[in-house]
Formats: structure tokens, C-alpha cells, sequence
């Protein structure tokens, strides 16, 4: 059994959940975080269209965020759980507009593919704020994990390269000039993945004109502290390919979102005095591991303009689909 936070929205169709089983003999005392939500139900000043007006704007989907402590050797660990879906890069007739020929036409299209891309950076850049001045703010050494669909992966696509200069991600990520709060991209680090197989999402770019354009566009990320305790991540191909079939028309699929997974040790060893300062931490031997999973799988999704909210999850926080919240016993035993 497990505990349900989020999928309080009120208006929408797609909603994000962190379930916590309730019998988990790690994730202690999980509870949502009155400041951090109240922060994010907050509306701020954002220059949406571009034109230097300030408007009040608001998330597409409002991310939900769990505090827990998690208990290693007897220790607990203050741990942010934080769920984000971030709105959609998709303009409806986009390509059709794109396509026309027409420069006016064009350049309508343009405009709205920016301006989504605006709101998705303002979107992670709210979420970091929140990190920075509730989350780290109360604790500067915090076990933090950010998990979701962030519509946006590694690498500047047409409309940031020539239009916008910022990766939306690399907002959420945190600033180089502060590395001990920068997150930490653990799939991309912490995978046996080869390169070709690092992509979650598949589809048509009709603006480089590539077909089954492979992205990675959900993530998980963790605080350099948690980091540390990392020791696989990954994409789960074989899963998704049991449950989809990838010829059919995307809205006839499960999801076209493929599930990632993060496994956690929860050994730490000996030579740590101080439990929140991990700077020491040895890895120990496989023969000692035990983990903690975080799995990320998306909903079904509709037909509207934004693409499928995704659920964070573990061994401890699971998914609300029935199939997936099975997810850990279908991880190899040599994973295990």
C-alpha cells in the first residue's frame, strides 16, 4: 500500500503523484512540503511573449514536491523528493505552419515554438529558486532528487540556438559558478547504457527534417550529496517495448515516453562520522549493497497540447500505474 501526494490540480487531465509505500523500511516520515508547494502556487513576474512586459504567470502543472527522511544505519537523512512536468514544446498545426512557405506563416509558428520554450525555462527557473531558498536554504546539505518529464534534454535544438541562447534544463541544473548546489544529470553519469540507447522519447523533427528523432528528455537529477550514493541508472527499453508497440500512432501507445530508473546504495561506510557530510563516503562492495529505486514512467496521454505527466517513484516511491509501480522486478539480477 502505498501513500498518494499530488493529483490535486483542479481543470487539467494530466496530473503528477509521488506514492510512498507505507510499510518502507527506509523512507521514514514522508510528508509534502508545506513551503515548497506554497512557493510554487505562487504566481511570478515573467516576460512570456518576449516583448519586455512582465506578466503573472504560472506552471502549466504544478510540481509536487515530498519531504522524507530516509534511514541509512540507523541515521536519517533529511531527502526532497521533487516530481516535475514541465509544459509542452508542442504548437498545434506547428508543422503544417512550418511547412506552408509562407515567411508569415513561418514566423507565427516561430513565436509560438518560442514562447513555449520561454515558459518551460521560466518553469525550471522557478523550480530552482524553490531549491535554493526553501529547500537548501534549510538545509544546505539536503538529499534532493528531481524527477519528470522536463520537455527538454542535453544540447541547444533550432529555436535555442539562433533564438533563445539557454538550455531550459541547464536552468533547473543550477549555476557553474556554485558547483556544490549544481544537480547532477544521473542517468547520463551513472548509466552502462550505450549512447545510442540514451534516449527516452522518439519523433519526427520536422525542423532539422530528421525522422525518429531520439531524445532524452526525462530525467533524474540529484544533489551532489545524494549523488554520491548512486549506483545505476538507467533507460528501460525492454519494458516500454512490452507495453507499446512502436509502429502504432502515439496516441495508441501506453506512452511514447520510455521509463527511467535510478537505483540508490544504502550502505554507508563506517569511516562517515557526520551523517550529512558524505564528502567521505567509500563505495562498498556489491556483497553489501541494498538499494532504494527511483523509477519514472509516464501516464497515458491524451490528445491535447501538452505531452504526458510522469509519476516519481522508488522501491519506496512507485508509480500510480499498476504496471509499473511492478518495476523493480523487472530490473536484471544483475542490477539487483
Amino acid at each position: 500500500m502505498y501513500t498518494s501526494f499530488g493529483g490535486i490540480e483542479k481543470d487539467i487531465q494530466q496530473q503528477i503523484f509521488i506514492l510512498i509505500k507505507k510499510d518502507s523500511p527506509l523512507v521514514k516520515n514522508a510528508r509534502e512540503h508545506e513551503a515548497a508547494m506554497e512557493y510554487l502556487r505562487t504566481p511570478w513576474k515573467f516576460d512570456v511573449d518576449g516583448d519586455y512586459n512582465l506578466k503573472e504567470y504560472k506552471y502549466t502543472r504544478r510540481p509536487v514536491i515530498v519531504e522524507a527522511d530516509i534511514e541509512i544505519e540507523g541515521k536519517l537523512y533529511p531527502t526532497f523528493f521533487i516530481s516535475l512536468h514541465t509544459k509542452s514544446k508542442y504548437v498545434v498545426q506547428g508543422q503544417s505552419l512550418w511547412e506552408s512557405g509562407n515567411p508569415n506563416l513561418q514566423m507565427t509558428y516561430i513565436k509560438k515554438a518560442i514562447k513555449c520554450r520561454r515558459r518551460i525555462g521560466s518553469e525550471c527557473n522557478r523550480t530552482r529558486q524553490m531549491i535554493d531558498n526553501v529547500l537548501l536554504s534549510e538545509n544546505p546539505d539536503a538529499f534532493i532528487l528531481v524527477a519528470g518529464d522536463m520537455n527538454d534534454g542535453p544540447g541547444f535544438d533550432f529555436f535555442e540556438t539562433y533564438y533563445l541562447l539557454f538550455d531550459s534544463v541547464e536552468k533547473l541544473m543550477g549555476s557553474p559558478f556554485n558547483n556544490t548546489k549544481l544537480l547532477r544529470a544521473s542517468i547520463l553519469e551513472h548509466t552502462e547504457l550505450p549512447e545510442e540507447l540514451l534516449y527516452s522519447c522518439v519523433f519526427d523533427d520536422f525542423i532539422d527534417k530528421v525522422k525518429n528523432k531520439r531524445c532524452l528528455v526525462d530525467h533524474v537529477f540529484t544533489t551532489p550529496t545524494l549523488d554520491r550514493l548512486v549506483s545505476h541508472c538507467g533507460v528501460m527499453h525492454d519494458l516500454w517495448g512490452r507495453h507499446s508497440v512502436e509502429t502504432a500512432d502515439r496516441f495508441e501507445r501506453l506512452s511514447d515516453h520510455r521509463p527511467v530508473y535510478c537505483d540508490f546504495i544504502s550502505y554507508i561506510s563506517p569511516v562517515i562520522t557526520n551523517p550529512i557530510n558524505t564528502a567521505n563516503i567509500t563505495i562498498p562492495t556489491e556483497s553489501h549493497i541494498t538499494k532504494i529505486k527511483v523509477d519514472l514512467e509516464p501516464n497515458i496521454e491524451n490528445k491535447g497540447d501538452d505531452l504526458v505527466a510522469n509519476t516519481t517513484t522508488t522501491d519506496e516511491v512507485s508509480n500510480v500505474t499498476d504496471e509499473v509501480s511492478n518495476v523493480t522486478n523487472e530490473v536484471p539480477n544483475n542490477e539487483q
